[in-house]
């Protein structure tokens, strides 16, 4: 259908331990667990007791000493799981926060996107209706209006020479030079 998907680069944070992203059977998943106290529930989720409890990996500094072993171990953990659903709902269980890494076609149809307003709609002259990103960010005083298309590449030069004061032949004569810019116009045939 001609879409051209992004692909996911990289989500290292090599002073941050564990913070990234990390793949499950069916897609990626963010884990945010690098502060202490996360970390505690993140390691007892992945690992029981045992893991909770090794002091190379109570600090930050020590989870940063040892981050090849530390993303082993949530890379296997989050692999083991059915889906990023599973991984999902016992993240959320432990109170270790997360959330699925979305394609840009699911983040189009996300629900939430879609009551936040955040996809607009548009009738475009040429190109139909288009879906277009609206501002990330709403303010209860904002006008909340669908903007209107961007013109084309010189749709306006005429208008605004006039408004500047230059005669209809002045601008004719500007067009045809290619001093000002003109969208080949359609001819009429007779």
């Amino acid at each position: 259908d001609g879409k051209v998907m992004p692909v996911r680069a990289s989500s290292d944070q090599p002073d941050s331990t564990v913070y990234g992203a990390f793949a499950a059977p069916d897609g990626y998943l963010v884990i945010a667990a690098q502060v202490d106290e996360i970390w505690a529930k993140l390691s007892a989720l992945i690992g029981g007791a045992d893991l909770a409890a090794d002091t190379r990996f109570q600090s930050a500094a020590g989870r940063n000493n040892h981050r090849e072993e530390v993303t082993g171990l949530v890379r296997a953990w989050t692999m083991a799981q059915p889906s990023v659903a599973a991984c999902m709902a016992a993240l959320d269980a432990a109170g270790v926060p997360a959330a699925p890494v979305q394609t840009i076609d699911q983040v189009m149809d996300d629900p939430q996107i879609a009551a936040r307003g955040m996809i607009l709609e548009q009738d475009h002259p040429e190109l139909g209706k288009v879906r277009l990103p609206n501002l990330p960010f709403n303010f209860s005083a904002c006008d909340k209006s669908t903007p209107s298309i961007a013109p084309e590449l010189g749709q306006h030069n005429a208008e605004i020479a006039a408004e500047l004061g230059f005669s209809k032949d002045e601008i004719t004569a500007m067009e045809a030079s290619g001093a000002l810019y003109a969208a080949k116009r359609a001819v009429a045939r007779v």
